[in-house]
């Protein structure tokens, strides 16, 4: 994996998110300016609105562990 990110390669991993509980694939794309972050299982969703993933509290666990990445940009979709 370490060969393939260092040579530009799209690479994904799944991770364990900081709280130590969820679980997600995260996809580091060719330029390394973006990711793409799909939550897995037990989905945390929005209290009031089960049917949604809660894609703000998944960016702001993933995005804070990866503060020194250069990723310049977010995009989050939840697609039912």
């Amino acid at each position: 994996m370490r060969t393939s990110y260092e040579t530009g390669e799209a690479v994904g991993i799944t991770t364990r998110l900081p709280d130590g509980v969820t679980f997600a694939n995260v996809l580091f794309h060719e330029e390394r300016t973006s990711v793409s972050l799909i939550p897995l299982l037990d989905y945390r969703t929005i209290a009031h609105m089960p049917e949604f993933v809660d894609l703000g509290w998944y960016l702001e666990k993933f995005l804070t562990a990866c503060r020194d990445l250069p990723i310049v940009r977010t995009e989050a979709s939840d697609q039912r």
